[in-house]
């Protein structure tokens, strides 16, 4: 249990520092491209991220499990998902650039689309990394490869803007990230591991999908759900406004990594103490859903209350807009963090069918709340939709997750069975 603690608080503080040192040259590069500038980076990069979940297909979540269950029959497990994940990744960036060219966006645009594509596949195999290391809740070393990488990513993107290369410049400036998690990462798999290699079989693949179809689904729809405002928004209301909105959520969309990393950690911590009993299980998930929830809405809090400082900072130009955005948005970090672990401990316990029909559900839901608030009301409607989302989704999985959680609930309020007797 101490060393899932000590994973948890390293994968969820990781992003907050990093964030920390990385928000002042995201905040320059928002400045120096002006709303515009910045409206078509963001919506290459919105392109990529809706095309991501191609990369999934619920992978990522059933690789980490059997890497938690049998960590030294790891490596072929890892060949295969190396090569399985990298074909997934051309695909999902061609067709990112595909939808760009369909919508007719500029060509600006289209070139960071094409740029961030080959991120994307960068992105994949250090995320495939990252996983492994995951599964044998090795989570510092993730975290201390994700800040070299951030830094340097960072630094790279403040040259780029400060020699004036625009969006197109900053695009090629966050390639650097991936290559050195990448290569950070996978040379402690080769040191501490066993040695790393790729393969393509097209039956071990097929067969790896069709156990992920659960989390595959969910993925999918996740993804329409979660960038359809940055999908409708640009459309509707042009570049420069969905510019406004993604430098306003700005930070709600960074700190998302301190949920995320909680349920990250939880996963796997899941999957261990299920082999333990119900009562490591009910405290463990119980903890989590406390202390991730507190540390978010001191989070939610700060930030709701520095909004109009920082947007001065951020728009010059209409500072107003930009606060409203980060005070309506930055509430999702709380709901966020109920999600999340509930998410994870779903998963961990092989909840997978009930996750699918929740995010399934919710997003139905969502696709068409976000459709009608950005029509109707523009930026701020896009706002509210972004927290509605994970409301929604909370609500909607409560119900789904009740098959999975009260078995586990029930056996945990009964006694435990005195050693060395048969319950």
């Amino acid at each position: 249990m101490r060393k899932v603690y000590i994973g948890a608080a390293v994968t969820a503080l990781q992003p907050l520092v990093l964030s920390a040192m990385l928000l002042p040259a995201t905040m320059y590069a928002v400045r120096e491209l002006k709303a515009t500038g910045f409206g078509q980076w963001t919506t290459a990069t919105s392109l990529i991220a809706f095309a991501m979940f191609a990369t999934n297909l619920g992978l990522r979540a059933t690789f980490v499990r059997a890497v938690a269950r049998d960590p030294k029959g790891a490596g072929p497990v890892l060949a295969d998902q190396l090569g399985l994940r990298l074909l997934l990744s051309l695909f999902g960036g061609a067709t990112a650039v595909l939808v760009c060219v369909v919508m007719g966006y500029s060509s600006v645009v289209l070139v960071c689309t094409v740029i961030s594509a080959v991120g994307l596949v960068l992105t994949t195999i250090s995320t495939t990394a990252g996983d492994m290391l995951q599964g044998v809740q090795r989570l510092g070393v993730v975290a201390v490869a994700n800040t070299i990488a951030g830094v340097c990513l960072t630094a790279a993107s403040v040259i780029v803007i400060a020699l004036g290369q625009g969006p197109i410049g900053l695009s090629l400036s966050y390639l650097v990230g991936p290559v050195i998690s990448m290569l950070v990462m996978f040379a402690v798999i080769r040191r501490d591991h066993f040695p790393v290699r790729l393969v393509f079989h097209l039956e071990r693949f097929r067969k790896l999908l069709w156990e992920a179809r659960y989390m595959g689904a969910t993925q999918l729809v996740y993804s329409a759900s979660a960038n359809a405002e940055a999908l409708i928004l640009p459309r509707l209301a042009g570049e420069t406004v969905f510019g406004y909105f993604s430098g306003g959520t700005l930070l709600s969309t960074r700190l998302a990594a301190v949920p995320d990393g909680l349920g990250s950690a939880l996963y796997p911590a899941v999957v261990e103490a299920d082999r333990t009993g119900p009562h490591a299980v009910v405290r463990l998930v119980g903890r989590f859903l406390v202390l991730g929830f507190l540390a978010c809405l001191a989070i939610a809090v700060v930030v709701y209350l520095l909004a109009g400082p920082m947007s001065r900072i951020l728009f010059e130009e209409n500072p107003v807009v930009g606060r409203q955005v980060m005070q309506i948005t930055i509430w999702a970090i709380p709901v966020m963090s109920i999600l999340w672990v509930l998410g994870a401990a779903l998963n961990g316990l092989g909840g997978d069918a009930a996750q699918a029909r929740a995010v399934a559900i919710s997003a139905v839901i969502n696709i068409a709340l976000s459709a009608f608030l950005v029509w109707k009301y523009g930026l701020l409607g896009a706002c509210w939709s972004m927290v509605l989302r994970y409301v929604v989704w909370l609500a909607v999985i409560i119900p789904c997750s009740a098959r999975t959680f009260l078995p586990v609930l029930r056996s945990a309020r009964q006694p435990a069975s005195p050693a060395g007797v048969l319950p």
